[in-house]
C-alpha cells in the first residue's frame, strides 16, 4: 500500500512540475482597425505581428475591421499595420495577458506607395445591387485593366466602399484616369446595354 501511494504522489507532483515548468498560458490579441479620419473600419489589410526580428505571425483584418491574434506567450511585441494605399504603421504592444486594441491609420497619398501597388496583377472591387452584367463577363473584360468585380448582392454595404475608393486610385494610377469609362464602353460593345 504504501508503494503505491507513493507512485500516485510521484505521479502528481511530477505532472504538477511539468505543467509549471513547461506549460505555458497563451493569449490573444484582438483589435480594431479604423481610419483616423472618419472613424470609419478598414477591411482586409493585414496585420503583421513581430518580436524583434522575427515575424510571429500575419492576420487578415475582416470584414468589420477587426484582426485577432492567437496563442501568443507574455511578451512584447511590435504590431504592423498594412493597408492598401496607407503607410506602414508601427506600435509597440505589450501582452500581459489577452489584450484588446484599438488602431486608426491616416490616408497616405504619395506616388510611392502607388508604384508599390501599380505592380500588382489585379485587384477586386466590390459592387452590390442587381447587376446588367455577370461577374464573369466584367472580368473578362477586366483583365486588361487589372480589375475583378464581385456582386455582393442586392442588399447595400458601405463597408467596402473605402477599399473600393482605394483601389480605384490604384486602378487610375496604373491605367489612366479615364479607364472607368473605357472599361464601361468595351463592356457595352461586347455584350450589350
Amino acid at each position: 500500500m504504501l508503494m503505491k501511494t507513493t507512485v500516485i504522489i510521484w505521479t502528481f507532483m511530477t505532472a504538477f512540475s511539468c505543467n509549471t515548468a513547461f506549460g505555458q498560458t497563451t493569449y490573444e490579441l484582438r483589435g480594431k482597425l479604423t481610419d483616423c479620419l472618419d472613424s470609419k473600419p478598414l477591411i482586409l489589410g493585414h496585420m503583421f505581428l513581430k518580436q524583434g526580428d522575427s515575424l510571429v505571425q500575419t492576420v487578415p483584418i475582416d470584414d468589420k475591421g477587426q484582426f485577432n491574434f492567437k496563442e501568443l506567450s507574455p511578451g512584447n511585441y511590435q504590431l504592423e499595420t498594412y493597408y492598401f494605399y496607407y503607410p506602414i504603421k508601427g506600435q509597440d504592444i505589450a501582452v500581459p495577458s489577452d489584450t484588446t486594441v484599438a488602431i486608426c491609420v491616416s490616408e497616405g497619398n504619395p506616388d510611392s506607395l502607388l508604384n508599390t501597388y501599380k505592380l500588382r496583377h489585379s485587384y477586386t472591387i466590390f459592387d452590390y445591387g442587381l447587376s446588367a452584367y455577370s461577374d464573369e463577363d466584367l472580368n473578362t473584360v477586366g483583365q486588361q485593366y487589372g480589375v475583378k468585380w464581385q456582386n455582393l448582392g442586392c442588399v447595400s454595404d458601405d463597408r467596402f466602399d473605402k477599399y473600393n475608393k482605394v483601389i480605384e486610385k490604384i486602378l487610375a494610377y496604373r491605367n489612366g484616369k479615364d479607364w472607368k469609362n473605357k472599361f464601361w464602353n468595351e463592356v457595352k460593345q461586347k455584350y450589350g446595354n
